[in-house]
Order: C-alpha cells, then sequence, then structure tokens
C-alpha cells in the first residue's frame, strides 16, 4: 500500500513546507514530514494552533498510521 495524499492535503503540505512526490516514502521521510507539519503548527499562536491542528489531524493520522 502506497501513501497518497488528496489535492487539499498537498496544499496544505505544501504550505507547511512539505514536499511530495510520487515515490515510496521511507520511515526516515515520514519522521521528517511529521515533524515538519508539528513545528509548522507550534510556530502559530495560540489563537490559532487549535484551528491549524484540526486542518492538519488528518494528514498527521495518516502519516503515523503508514508508519
Amino acid at each position: 500500500m502506497e501513501l497518497e495524499f488528496n489535492e487539499k492535503e498537498m496544499e496544505l503540505l505544501t504550505k507547511a513546507g512539505v514536499k511530495i512526490e510520487e515515490k515510496g516514502y521511507t520511515k526516515e521521510d515520514l519522521k521528517r514530514a511529521e515533524l515538519c507539519i508539528e513545528e509548522f503548527i507550534m510556530i502559530h499562536s495560540t489563537k490559532e494552533i487549535g484551528k491549524i491542528s484540526k486542518e492538519y489531524n488528518g494528514i498527521l493520522n495518516k502519516i503515523i498510521q503508514y508508519e
């Protein structure tokens, strides 16, 4: 099974600075993506973190389950 992202997820990943390619991902690739997303969420103000976390929650769950 290959990890796939829909168009909205791809936009969110790009916004968080995660480069997505059509390839098989190593555990290191996925860990880097996870950390990048978490850092992106944490740089926002406390008022925005909840909203942004919800936006990325599905992507993070997908990455964690794929690992």
